[in-house]
């Protein structure tokens, strides 16, 4: 009775195709046998008892025996654990007529076999020609080969996983040690069940602990790995030592180094060593642009591993990236120092002196980083006792923004000297931003405080609006305009009151501008805690940006407060005439009854007189018929004489010659007095003046 695939089984179950042949039983046989004789398949017929009655060569080859040992044995005698679970499957196609298609089989093992192998196997059930069951057949195809390179591509794909992991927070880490120490979380147990990175220090020698991690299942033993910060004595043939000697990684295993010498080079590490079962240990340079840094070392224990070459090629991966982000790291580091130490020496490192005004600032750069960007202010003493105050933001971070915002601190302070109005600097300054840069903005606001009329001229280039508390309560003082860059000249001035009981925040947008809320709450904060404000100028100040906590944005915070010296508001007398030649000598009179009644005539008086009738005459000669102002100012060391007249154009200085009978007038002023100039005012006219050194009052 010839094999054939079983027709409908007798219980009404799906029918199964038949094997349609008209070849003679012993014919049958003969091709069964020559076919399944020459495919690389391994294949096997079997009774109702699962016992071999006919095998190939291919699953002779297989098993390792041949068939006369084979052939009436049950599967679960020749398989063992393995022949176990092929009976299982036999029975149950027998039992149900449906066949059971590529099976797994991992990890079988056989006599003759050094590794385990991998099988797909596929059953089916035989019946006679009459349906009846006489057993099954099984078809087995070895695919250790395809599962092992399945095995390598997802080992392959979980090291390309970890690289990447590596390469992302080491790229986010702009600290060294931050750097080292997610390298090491990260590789632990993904990679090895311990991870060490060693630093070697500046002077070349000593070596460092920097980052030190152990798989959960080990109990770390303080007396045998130094913990971070300690430093290490490896000795010179130490697998660490030799790295960092030659640049190569070193690996050690544990079956070639019983006593544990290299992996742990003392009696109490080397008993450690082997009560927690290390295997292997690999040590792999630092090495950035030719230069060693220190070394990272991988240690297996509790999970068995043993590292191989593929395992060597990780570790110099890791190393390699671990030593690319210290280097940025250093040089990122190197850079930021030179960043604040540049805006350290471009920022005041004290408040000058200016006698009308008492000013506090504090600076913290960015809580995030510790980086520097381009927040500066400064505080310019004007002629007449006049101070200027700046306070500004360029767009950046680091030197770039630090150098600019330096060059643009001296352009101020060129342009101040000068006594350009606050609205005329800002725009001089915004061609020289277009100059620098003309892909950065910044913002500037600029104030002068004339301590004689008590008030504050202020223009602003987009900058974050001041804050005024008089004695009326807090404002804003919200004095438009665009961003220096953007291309604007023109820039419009306000002039408000400041008395002696007011104090003005200049601050920029580092101090309150929040991710969790909006920058007018902010704002509306630092006014609150200016309005509630007592005490001095610098403890105010600290306690103001102490409030509003570390800054959670990547920004610097800067905040100066000004406000009237009460006590130091110079005296001022004035005198309104319509200048004309005979008013020349009331008008010296009425300098020497003020200098008389301050006590001053012995040191000056001479002098003042002389300027005063100078300046006069100059008016005389120039804007006769218009009202004129004399003003005499007695400032903390100095006098200044000012006229004021409503004449736009500015005094020049000539040299007459040895013929002229005029001309001479304002050459004597600048032999006379320490400083002179002049400046237009916002209500149309001009203002020349003259200072003259005097005892301080």
């Amino acid at each position: 009775m010839s094999p054939s695939v079983a027709p409908p089984p007798r219980d009404g179950s799906d029918p199964v195709p038949a094997l349609a042949t008209t070849l003679p039983d012993s014919a049958q046989l003969a091709t069964f046998q020559a076919v399944l004789g020459q495919s690389p398949m391994g294949a096997g017929v079997f009774d109702r008892d699962c016992r071999y009655i006919l095998v190939n060569d291919a699953l002779q080859k297989i098993i390792g025996l041949p068939a006369g040992q084979l052939i009436g044995r049950r599967v679960d005698e020749v398989l063992g654990s393995v022949g176990e679970q092929v009976t299982a499957s036999l029975r149950t196609v027998m039992a149900t007529g449906e066949p059971l298609v590529n099976q797994e089989i991992v990890g079988a093992t056989f006599a003759h076999d050094q590794a385990p192998r991998a099988f797909l196997v596929s059953h089916f059930r035989l019946a006679d020609d009459h349906g009846e069951l006489f057993g099954a057949a099984s078809l087995v195809t070895d695919v250790t080969e395809l599962q092992e390179t399945r095995e390598e591509l997802a080992a392959a794909n979980v090291r390309l996983l970890l690289l990447s992991r590596v390469g992302a927070a080491l790229a986010s880490c702009l600290d060294m040690q931050d750097a080292l120490a997610a390298l090491a979380e990260l590789v632990v147990p993904a990679f090895a069940d311990h991870c060490v990175v060693d630093l070697i220090e500046d002077d070349g020698v000593s070596i460092r602990r920097v980052a030190l991690v152990h798989a959960d299942a080990v109990a770390p033993a303080r007396e045998v790995w130094a913990t971070p910060g300690q430093l290490v004595a490896y000795p010179p043939d130490h697998p660490a030592a030799v790295a960092m000697r030659t640049g190569h990684a070193v690996v050690e295993h544990a079956a070639d180094d019983p006593d544990f010498q290299h992996i742990a080079p003392t009696p109490e590490s080397a008993a450690y060593g082997r009560r927690i079962g290390i295997r292997s240990a690999m040590t792999a340079p630092l090495l950035a642009r030719g230069e060693i840094l220190g070394a990272v070392s991988f240690v297996t224990s509790v999970s068995g591993r043993v590292f191989n070459d593929v395992d060597r090629e990780m570790g110099e991966q890791l190393a390699a990236r671990a030593a690319i982000a210290m280097d940025n790291a250093r040089l990122y580091a190197r850079e930021q120092r030179i960043a604040l130490a540049l805006q350290r020496s471009l920022l005041p490192d004290r408040m000058p002196a200016t006698p009308p005004l008492q000013t506090a600032a504090v600076y913290r750069p960015a809580a995030e980083d510790g980086t520097v960007g381009g927040d500066w202010y400064d505080v310019i003493p004007l002629p007449c006792g006049r101070v200027a105050l700046v306070m500004g933001d360029v767009m950046g971070r680091g030197v770039q923004a630090a150098a600019l915002m330096g060059q643009l601190r001296a352009a101020v302070r060129a342009y101040a000297a000068q006594d350009l109005p606050p609205g005329e600097l800002l725009g001089h300054l915004d061609g020289v931003v277009r100059g620098l840069a003309d892909d950065t903005l910044v913002t500037c606001l600029y104030a002068v405080y004339d301590p004689v009329e008590e008030a504050l001229c202020l223009a602003n280039a987009g900058h974050l609006p001041p804050v005024l508390r008089t004695a009326r309560g807090v404002q804003l003082l919200d004095v438009g305009g665009v961003l220096l860059g953007a291309g604007d000249r023109t820039y419009e001035q306000t002039e408000v009151d400041f008395p002696t009981d007011s104090i003005l925040a200049l601050y920029t947008d580092g101090l309150v501008e929040r991710r969790s809320s909006d920058i007018d709450a902010g704002i509306a904060s630092l006014s609150a805690l200016l309005a509630a404000a007592s005490g001095e100028l610098d403890d105010i100040a600290a306690s103001i940006v102490e409030s509003f906590g570390d800054t959670d944005e990547a920004d610097d915070v800067a905040l100066m407060l000004v406000r009237p010296h009460f006590d130091r508001r110079p005296r001022v007398a004035r005198y309104d005439v319509v200048p004309h030649a005979a008013m020349v000598r009331d008008i010296r009179q009425f300098a020497v009854e003020t200098l008389t009644a301050w006590g001053d005539l012995e040191q000056v008086g001479d002098h003042v007189q002389l300027v005063v009738s100078e300046l006069v005459t100059n008016v005389i000669r120039h804007a006769s018929g218009h009202e004129a102002t004399v003003r005499l100012e007695r400032h903390d060391d100095r006098i200044v004489v000012a006229v004021v007249d409503p004449d736009a154009r500015p005094p020049r200085l000539t040299r007459a010659s040895v013929d002229d009978e005029s001309g001479r007038g304002l050459s004597l002023v600048d032999a006379v007095g320490d400083r002179w100039g002049s400046r237009h005012l916002a209500s149309g006219g001009k203002i020349v003046w003259c200072e003259l050194a005097a005892p301080r009052r």
